[in-house]
Order: C-alpha cells, then sequence, then structure tokens
C-alpha cells in the first residue's frame, strides 16, 4: 500500500483481531489502484498538488476498503460501476477531467536493439527481484506474435525494483510495443504458495522504419 496502512484500515473498520490482516493489505492496494484509477491520478502527483494525501481522499479509500470487505468480492479489479456513490462523490473534487498530454515518443528505427525497462508496486516491500515473473512483449492489436521472455533472461536494474529485457526490433516489426507481465508473488494464503497477477505495462517504444 502507498498510503494506507493496515493500523488505519483496522481502526476505520474496526477490526481488533489479526486473523485477516494479508487480506486487508490486498484490498486496500486494490482500493488504493481504484481511487487513483477513478482520479486518473498517481500518489506524486497528489503530494505535488496538494502537499500530500487529502484528508477526504484518505476516507474515501477506506470506504471503498472497508465496502470490498464487507462484501468479499473480487479485489484485483475494481470498476467505477461498482464504487459506491457516497465514494465517488467524495472523490469528484479530485478527478481529472483529462490525463495530462503525453510527451511523443522518440522513434526507434527499425532492425535496432530494444531495451524494455519495467518495474511495479508490490507488497511487503517486495520488489521484482524477489518474485518469479513471465513477459510477452508485443505490437499493439498483435499480441499473437508477442516475444515471450522468462525473469533469467531479463537483467536486474540496481536493487531490483527494475528489470530490463533486450531484442532485436526486427523481431517483432514496426508499431507502438506494449509489455504484458505475469507475476508469481509469494503468497502463504494460496494453496500454491503465491498468487498470480497479470499487468499490463506501457513501456513507451514507437519502432518506425
Amino acid at each position: 500500500m502507498k498510503y494506507l496502512t493496515l493500523e488505519y484500515i483496522k481502526d476505520h473498520s474496526r477490526i481488533c483481531h489479526n486473523a485477516e490482516d494479508r487480506y486487508l493489505e490486498r484490498i486496500g492496494a486494490a482500493a488504493e489502484r481504484a481511487v487513483m484509477n477513478l482520479c486518473m491520478r498517481d500518489v506524486d502527483d497528489l503530494y505535488d498538488t496538494y502537499g500530500g494525501i487529502p484528508e477526504d481522499l484518505m476516507h474515501a479509500t477506506l470506504l471503498l476498503v472497508d465496502h470490498l470487505y464487507q462484501h468479499h468480492g473480487a479485489t484485483e479489479q475494481v470498476s467505477v460501476s461498482n464504487v459506491p456513490y457516497s465514494i465517488d462523490f467524495m472523490l469528484k473534487p479530485y478527478m481529472r477531467l483529462t490525463l495530462p498530454e503525453e510527451e511523443p515518443i522518440p522513434p526507434t528505427m527499425l532492425g535496432s536493439d530494444v531495451k524494455v525497462i519495467f518495474g511495479v508496486c508490490l507488497p511487503d516491500d517486495m520488489t521484482l527481484a524477489d518474485v518469479d515473473f513471465t513477459g510477452q512483449v508485443y505490437v499493439r492489436g498483435k499480441m499473437e506474435s508477442a516475444v515471450t521472455f522468462t525473469k533469467a533472461d531479463a537483467h536486474k536494474i540496481g536493487d531490483g525494483r527494475k528489470y530490463c529485457y533486450m531484442f532485436n526490433s526486427s523481431v517483432l516489426g514496426i508499431g507502438r510495443y506494449l509489455l504484458r507481465l505475469t507475476l508469481h508473488v509469494p503468497d502463504e494464503d494460496y494453496p500454491e504458495g503465491y498468487s498470480t497477477e497479470v499487468i499490463e505495462i506501457d513501456p513507451r517504444i514507437n519502432v518506425k522504419r
């Protein structure tokens, strides 16, 4: 979680036991992602704009956590239509009407090597170095011709929060490259000992002739 804490959640929802701490952390992270997606913002943007996390936005996130806890629904994807009206009302002042204009992506010439650099936020201060993963790089709209790689094929950057995978662009051809990352995150609550998460990443690579 990026701005909620387990203590905030348990105090808000009046939970006095520790039996569901891992579950609360998961739905806390899911609620944060839902709020940031709904507002079309990220935590750094909130700090830059408001000097921190506004109290009503924090409270709205806690309300969403409590809603997910009471209903025990899917936590990985929270759609706008499933957000209670009171939460939506509290978040409206912080919602962007449009996303900030994206900076142009410098083109990569076909036949050049491309570096796909990626990182994700993981629970319990884990980094990509602590989990197993596979990746598929593909041209937008052409998932069937993806280049697949494993963790062993990628190179760790620094402390392992980011990795890099490099290949020649002639393998995929021209177009906007995207990355689908499948993570196996250690989690004792699952029979296999890990949870599986699939994340789509835009590495901002645009290959042209």
